[in-house]
């Protein structure tokens, strides 16, 4: 009878040994799903921040050819004002 009772005692504890390996795995299976979720969010959220350092440079490099452009055409409007006061006076030499 010992035995009989230690027999049943041992198989409850298997049956619980057994439910809580299904319980790990199933938990084990849903976190690998989850952490793949996280893992393609992670790889998008990447593409979408280096895309977006992509751009932030061509906006660089435009505004630096605009700012060199604006600084030609500032040089370009300085000359041309010389120009013209140096016309303005010879031409008042001509008045009398």
């Amino acid at each position: 009878m010992y035995n009989a009772k230690n027999i049943k005692n041992l198989m409850q504890v298997s049956s619980n040994a057994k439910d809580q390996v299904e319980l790990t795995v199933k938990t084990m299976g849903e976190t690998t799903v989850a952490m793949n979720i996280s893992l393609n969010t992670l790889h998008k959220t990447g593409e979408s921040t280096n895309h977006i350092i992509n751009k932030i440079c061509q906006i660089n490099e435009k505004t630096i050819k605009n700012i060199s452009s604006s600084n030609t055409i500032s040089t370009e409007i300085k000359r041309l004002e010389n120009n013209a006061l140096a016309l303005s006076e010879k031409l008042s030499q001509f008045k009398t």
